[in-house]
């Protein structure tokens, strides 16, 4: 369809939705539309890993802080064994024999003020001499890696696992301990109990005579310690850690092997829940392969995010496991909260954005609007139409006010139209008139030129042909004095007499060098330069360009190897000798000015499959870089 005469361009409906404010409309909406999805999943996405790794390094964090305050414990405890062993008082009950009774007492008070679930008194080989858990004397205890290092005279303590009948021989009631009933339904995979688990600690009475060689032994159970394990819950998740008065229901427990020991889990009735064996992909990664694990946990259908810490005994035997772990739950409604608030405070930031970007776009296209009507007034033929300024002084108010200078220009361009057409007028009959006399201007100056040019040329050619004359006539007294400081040289025998005579030698060299350089420049300018084609003997012109090397080269310390083909050694040649001579001459001083040792080869041999004769000149100098080689045959150029 076409569009109707006079009807202003982009009129109807397409245009409309070509228009720029329903262009704008988009760009508006494309934020919310578009980037606000992105963002979302972005933030989904990474920040939903961020904060995984945000609670598992947490998890880890709680776990060290759990396993800080267990060792504590076992300094404590060695710390204890250590004090006690050096006391004065026990010593001396020791000394008396038949003070049992207050060697008891005393253990029994010191137990209870270290918080130690037994202190026994052991002979060498592991019998009792007093114990505060009412142990009969003599009873002898399995010594585990702790008492053997106390009886050595070290002092030890550590993690360890011993046997129920050991745990039952220093206290019955210990043993009842561990084999508190499980408060959950037994699987078929469930292990017996293969053992107590203690932080013990040993040491050796000072060696006397006045009592008989024992150790002091000490050890907290860790079996169904109930006090002790939520002190480590306290430690790791003390009350008001969730920014509240209350705790994070967080859990602590620990393992010996696969089977649960001590925990902080209650059941619906408020019982610990004991006996819970670790799943066996778990116990494998942290008890089998000594590795710090995070994962899942499932416990009286909560579901929890736990951390798994080897516990280590008698070199580096891992006999056991720490967990700490915190309910899902409440760190999922922390995630979604987190989400949720970031996810709306995006999406009101969006709906600003875009209603500021809708109002003020619509503003700006009722701006353009107007300007566009005052240009069609203009395209009318209206001259005194205006555009409105604002104060906003925008890109918009800048473009109003250049179509107002605009159309003030076109105003005075249409006014000083008629005189600029008298001036072109004018113009066009004085440059007629200067068509007419440069032809024969251009004619006399192109002879003027000519003129010059030639009277030049000659004075270049005859200053050309005065140097070669004058070149040529310096060379030959340069060429005795040379000759006669050769001669000089070898008659001379004194160190300074020869050293003046090389001075003089190489000047000459020097000088002569310069002097020819100048005669073949000045031939060349003066067009004197031809080639002979006469016959000439190769190997007389062979050995004349060794003989006029070797003493350069003799003196750099050069050698000279020269190298001629056999079937050139007897053949005459056509050609200009002289200027091939002074060919070789150039490459074989250049080879031997940039080469400091080595040798200087000269080789004539005769060119593969053509009729030509290769001479070829080689050194073991410093070389010509490959970039400079493109300048080799390049006039007045050295590379």
């Amino acid at each position: 369809m076409q569009r109707a005469e006079g009807s202003p361009p982009g009129s109807g409906t397409g245009a409309r939705r070509r228009s720029l404010k329903a262009q704008l409309i988009k760009l508006g909406l494309l934020p919310s539309l578009v980037a606000f999805p992105i963002i979302l999943a972005v933030l989904v996405l990474v920040g939903g890993h961020l904060y995984d790794a945000r609670v598992d390094s947490n998890l880890q964090s709680q776990l060290a802080t759990a396993h800080g305050y267990l060792a504590q414990q076992r300094v404590q405890i060695e710390k204890h064994v250590e004090q006690l062993v050096s006391t004065r008082y026990l010593s001396e009950l020791l000394a008396a024999g038949d003070n049992t009774l207050a060697v008891v007492e005393a253990l029994s008070t010191r137990a209870n003020a270290a918080r130690l679930d037994f202190l026994l008194i052991l002979d060498q080989g592991g019998r009792v001499v007093a114990s505060s858990t009412g142990t009969p004397r003599d009873t002898r205890i399995d010594m585990g890696y702790v008492l053997r290092g106390a009886t050595t005279g070290v002092l030890t303590a550590g993690y360890e696992r011993i046997a129920l009948n050991t745990l039952s021989s220093i206290s019955p009631r210990l043993a009842a301990r561990t084999a508190a009933p499980s408060t959950l339904p037994a699987r078929t995979d469930d292990e017996p109990p293969a053992g107590a688990l203690l932080i013990s600690a040993a040491a050796h009475f000072p060696f006397t005579n006045e009592h008989a060689n024992v150790v002091l032994y000490g050890g907290m159970l860790l079996d169904n310690n109930t006090a002790l394990i939520e002190r480590v819950r306290d430690v790791v998740y003390p009350v008001g850690s969730s920014g509240g008065s209350t705790r994070v229901d967080g859990v602590a427990a620990l393992f010996a092997g696969a089977r649960q020991i001590a925990t902080t889990i209650r059941d619906g009735n408020g019982m610990p829940t004991l006996g819970a064996p670790a799943s066996q992909a778990m116990v494998q990664s942290v008890v089998g392969r000594g590795e710090t694990r995070i994962g899942a946990t499932l416990v009286l259908d909560v579901d929890y995010i736990s951390a798994y810490q080897p516990i280590h005994g008698d070199h580096d035997e891992r006999i056991g496991m720490l967990l700490v772990a915190m309910p899902r739950a409440p760190v999922a409604r922390e995630k979604l909260l987190i989400f949720t608030s970031i996810a709306s405070l995006l999406a009101i930031s969006m709906l600003a954005l875009t209603l500021t970007f809708h109002w003020g776009s619509h503003r700006m296209v009722m701006r353009l609007t107007g300007m566009m009507r005052s240009m069609r007034a203009v395209q009318g033929g209206d001259r005194q139409v205006r555009v409105p300024i604002t104060s906003s002084g925008d890109e918009i108010d800048e473009l109003g006010s250049h179509f107002n200078e605009l159309v003030e220009a076109l105003t005075r361009e249409e006014a000083a139209r008629e005189q600029d057409l008298r001036e072109k007028t004018e113009l066009n009959r004085q440059l007629q008139q200067h068509r007419d006399h440069l032809e024969e201007r251009v004619a006399r100056r192109t002879e003027e030129l000519a003129r010059a040019r030639d009277a030049a040329e000659s004075a270049n050619l005859a200053k050309s042909r005065f140097l070669a004359n004058m070149s040529h006539e310096i060379r030959t007294p340069m060429n005795a004095i040379y000759g006669f400081s050769q001669i000089l040289r070898r008659q001379v025998a004194q160190p300074k007499q020869i050293e003046k005579v090389e001075a003089i030698i190489q000047s000459t060299q020097h000088l002569l060098g310069i002097v020819n350089d100048i005669l073949d420049f000045s031939r060349i300018e003066a067009d004197q330069v031809t080639l002979e084609q006469t016959s000439f003997d190769l190997q007389s012109l062979f050995d004349s360009t060794l003989s006029m090397i070797v003493d350069p080269a003799r003196a750099k310390s050069l050698g000279v190897r020269p190298l001629i083909s056999p079937q050139l050694a007897e053949r005459c040649l056509t050609g200009d000798p002289l200027r091939l001579r002074q060919v070789l001459l150039n490459l074989c001083s250049n080879a031997i000015k940039f080469t400091e040792n080595g040798v200087v080869t000269l080789d004539i041999r005769p060119a593969v499959g053509s009729a030509l004769v290769c001479f070829e000149v080689a050194d073991s100098g410093i070389g010509i870089a490959p970039d400079m080689r493109p300048m080799l045959f390049e006039p007045f150029t050295q590379v």
